[in-house]
């Protein structure tokens, strides 16, 4: 239908006309597309509070203690050993199983039983490696208990895992108005990188880092950690609230006083099983023992079955020269 007037006039009503059916046709696709902002809106999260109850809920988990045996794995640049380790409530005792993914030597079982045995026999070493370990969970609680307060974190979407809701990722970097009170605190002030944090309970599960600046110390006369390092840490669920660390990584090159150190290893942590708490030091090295000597009483077991074996074959085989029967 055309209305009088000037072409014109004509031309544009029959545009408003087109116009109109084509919002019409595509109406429900414009919705779908205004919808995808809506959804990529940041969440209303505060991040300084998620951070403060899930370093609470650390620290309470580490003071329950661990009472776990597992295998420890190290990797550094010449190669990697693991270890059967033992843990209860404030030591940890460990032997080496295996070098560079192969079963230790006779010589080097034989060491192995002589060092845990040097410790059963010496009260004065066990109680010097009990003390080892309370300094290193003290420093992990000293680092836990200072983050809220040595970092600023910011929401950074979230990383997709084997749950429904996913990983909350947040951007940290250090706090400026955070206040070092020793020493042991001191590479906080050169770390950033993100965290992701479990949302249901809120635990770590996982933290990637790096040195973005040198660390002094003593003002460079004492020491340096260089920047350009990084730093991971990776936990899983154990049961029980409980979490184990099973990937600890550290890359960074750090001075002391005039010496140059490279500090380059990775560490896996799995199968992970419970103990007693109320086992002793000594019954752990004691169960350490026994483990060898199983392994020493199986290896020889299938050296002489290995040789019975080649003796068999042998004996089946042929003279050289001898003819056999028609």
């Amino acid at each position: 239908m055309k209305m009088a007037g000037p072409r014109g006039c004509t031309i544009f009503v029959a545009g408003r006309k087109r116009l109109a059916r084509l919002l019409a046709l595509n109406f429900p696709l414009a919705l779908l597309v205004f919808e995808v902002p809506a959804q990529t809106l940041v969440p209303s999260i505060n991040t300084d509070e998620l951070v403060r109850q899930t370093a609470a809920h650390e620290l309470a988990a580490a003071s329950v203690g661990g009472y776990y045996r597992f295998r420890f794995e190290k990797c550094i640049a010449h190669g990697s050993e693991t270890r059967d380790v033992i843990e209860s409530r404030s030591w940890m005792v460990e032997r080496l199983v295996l070098k560079n993914g192969q079963p230790l030597t006779a010589a080097d079982q034989q060491h192995e039983e002589r060092r845990l045995r040097c410790l059963l026999m010496n009260p004065a070493r066990l109680e010097a490696f009990q003390k080892e370990q309370l300094s290193l969970k003290k420093r992990l609680r000293a680092f836990i208990t200072a983050f809220p307060q040595a970092f600023s974190c910011e929401y950074d979407g979230v990383a997709q895992d084997n749950s429904s809701r996913g990983l909350i990722r947040l951007r940290f970097h250090p706090n400026p108005r955070f206040v070092c009170r020793s020493w042991e605190l001191r590479p906080l002030q050169g770390l950033e990188g993100t965290l992701l944090i479990e949302p249901d309970d809120e635990r770590l599960a996982r933290m990637d880092a790096r040195f973005f600046r040198d660390i002094d110390f003593g003002g460079g006369i004492l020491g340096q950690i260089d920047r350009g390092g990084s730093f991971q840490f990776e936990q899983q669920p154990l049961g029980d609230n409980r979490r184990g660390i099973t990937t600890l990584a550290m890359h960074f090159n750090k001075r002391v006083l005039l010496a140059r150190v490279r500090v380059d290893f990775v560490t896996k942590t799995s199968g992970f099983q419970c103990v007693s708490r109320d086992v002793t030091l000594r019954q752990g090295v004691q169960q350490l023992l026994e483990q060898i000597q199983t392994t020493v009483v199986s290896s020889d077991a299938g050296k002489s079955q290995q040789v019975v074996r080649q003796k068999s074959v042998d004996s089946d085989s042929p003279m050289p020269g001898a003819r056999s029967e028609p």
